[in-house]
């Protein structure tokens, strides 16, 4: 794809999942085909985006949809699929178990990145639909969290790709559990009243095409291009 022209300043902020699993990989993608735009990606919770937008304090959201606000309807356009499962460490006790109830889990353990169980999110639908409301330890990230998995600490809902060799290696297991795995989607939100700019526009143009998604589902071997500035600010 050939560069585009300049389209000036870019704030984005991202809920917490996706700022640590896609939002950096989607934005240096980006910058890479458009030329001198300026990006600051923030970090926030999913409760904050839509007021976010509303007061002019980011021009894109990325991940969780941002539920409904005082303003106009935002404009949101989904970009990424994916799929969250249950898992625990091999010794956990309900490890061998070839099928297992939501109630089977009652007294476990969650852990989380920072942003918990997202308001909004389909993991946060699911948990109310099947009465589930666990207490969580949040962790500085997803990735932290399964850390404390792996030792033994308690269970994660999470990403299907990104313990998927974990999974090979059976350092983790999958807890079969009833209605996982649980699918949701990120979504590129922008203001819905004419008040996006043309670099938000371009960038939640630019995560629906076959280049933005070869660069979300890939890991580049090398970063030797310039990166987006990154806040890591957990909004609430």
């Amino acid at each position: 794809m050939s560069q585009a022209s300049s389209t000036g300043q870019l704030r984005v902020l991202a809920t917490a999942a996706c700022a640590e699993h896609a939002a950096g990989a989607a934005v240096a993608a980006f910058t890479r085909r458009v030329n001198r735009t300026a990006v600051d990606l923030t970090v926030g919770t999913s409760d904050c985006a839509g007021t976010a937008l509303d007061d002019d304090l980011a021009d894109i959201v990325l991940g969780v949809r941002p539920g409904p606000a005082a303003g106009p309807v935002p404009d949101s356009v989904p970009f990424l699929r994916y799929e969250r499962i249950v898992v625990a460490a091999p010794a956990h006790p309900l490890a061998a178990r070839t099928c297992l109830r939501v109630t089977d889990l009652a007294g476990c353990s969650w852990h989380t990145g920072p942003g918990g169980i997202e308001a909004g999110s389909e993991e946060e639908r699911w948990a109310d639909r099947v009465d589930l409301l666990p207490d969580v330890e949040q962790h500085g990230s997803e990735a932290v969290a399964l850390t404390a998995v792996r030792a033994g600490a308690g269970v994660q809902l999470a990403l299907g790709h990104a313990v998927a060799g974990d999974l090979r290696r059976g350092s983790l297991v999958r807890l079969p559990v009833e209605g996982t795995p649980v699918s949701g989607l990120w979504w590129a939100t922008i203001p819905g009243d004419g008040r996006a700019t043309s670099a938000a526009r371009a960038l939640q143009r630019f995560l629906t095409t076959p280049d933005a998604t070869s660069a979300l589902l890939s890991r580049p071997a090398r970063q030797d291009r310039a990166r987006p500035t990154v806040r890591v600010e957990l909004w609430s």
